[in-house]
């Protein structure tokens, strides 16, 4: 299982690679929303999300204990473009198993990088067991799995601390779930430093296997058909589930439409760019402002890894304003 020694060791490696990201307040934000509302923008990293934190962490472990000659993965985009980024680093060839309705600018993304990009028959899970396939066949192989590593977890986790540290009286952190290592990982962190700090996990409503397995305390299947890739999970991995019960206060669900809503506000009001799914925690705070009325928020911006189309899609929609 994922522990603090373990984020805290995996901040030392990721120290040598880039500073924190940045966490600012975005006034604009906390106008439309009611709350004190700041930014943790994963989106200021070499791969234009937070996964590069988990990869390098997991990738580094694992060359320090045997020969590797190549590193394999499962992503619907931003997991594999932070274990693409972390392989090459270490000079290791990569192939990436993608469902077959992965986002074409993220696939695109993923082979400039210099991944084999493998196209999977089915969702996110049979990209996963092609990857474990391969593995079991090739010894030097390395699969990185976002969900059962607790080097990915812990790697995660480090944005935990980096929150806690430069920010106090934090109320709530608002976490994007898909496998839910993120928001486990955070957790662990966070509440390290500050213990009355309040994690809340957003997934999408359909592709909710996680919210409605943390509430029924056991795995639970559900379908995908979220057009937020980064949310996905058809079926909880166990070590991931146990992790986020063990630490999160809560998760919630949004629609498809109330992200598409907050990623214009994103963009527009907090000028800044994400992609779908990274504006799940801002869906959630605008879908409850009562709740968090007033409170000190964090919002942790996941990534920024969408295409021109979707953005379009997205100015399509009303966004939330004053109320």
């Amino acid at each position: 299982m994922p522990t603090l020694g373990g984020i805290i060791r995996a901040a030392k490696i990721l120290a040598r690679f880039q500073p924190a990201t940045p966490l600012y307040q975005s006034r604009l934000l906390s106008d439309i929303a009611g709350a004190d509302v700041w930014i943790k923008q994963e989106t200021a990293s070499p791969v234009a999300s937070f996964k590069w934190r988990g990869a390098i962490n997991a990738v580094a472990a694992e060359i320090s204990k045997r020969p590797l000659k190549q590193v394999v993965t499962a992503s619907s985009g931003n997991h594999g473009l932070g274990v693409t980024f972390a392989s090459r680093h270490f000079g290791l060839p990569v192939r990436v198993y993608v469902p077959a309705d992965c986002e074409p600018a993220k696939r695109s993304f993923l082979e400039q990088l210099g991944a084999d990009v493998i196209s999977v028959d089915g969702d996110i899970d049979d990209a996963k067991d092609a990857s474990i396939e391969l593995a079991r066949c090739d010894p030097t192989a390395f699969v990185v799995d976002d969900g059962s590593d607790c080097r990915i977890v812990e790697g995660a986790g480090t944005i935990g601390l980096e929150i806690a540290y430069n920010l106090d009286d934090v109320d709530t952190i608002f976490v994007p779930m898909g496998s839910g290592s993120l928001a486990a990982g955070i957790a662990i962190a966070a509440k390290s430093m500050q213990p009355e700090i309040s994690i809340v996990a957003v997934q999408s409503e359909n592709g909710r296997a996680m919210v409605d397995s943390f509430h029924a305390r056991e795995a639970l299947e559900r379908p995908v058909e979220t057009l937020a890739d980064c949310l996905t999970c058809r079926y909880p991995v166990p070590m991931a589930l146990r992790t986020l019960i063990e630490n999160v206060d809560d998760a919630i669900c949004v629609t498809d439409r109330q992200i598409l809503k907050a990623m214009k506000a994103m963009i527009c009001t907090g000028r800044l760019l994400v992609e779908p799914g990274a504006a799940a925690g801002l869906a959630a705070c605008m879908e409850n402002r009562t709740r968090w009325a007033g409170k000190k928020i964090v919002l942790v911006a996941t990534g920024s890894n969408t295409s021109a189309s979707m953005i379009g899609r997205a100015m399509q929609e009303d966004t939330y304003a004053l109320v």
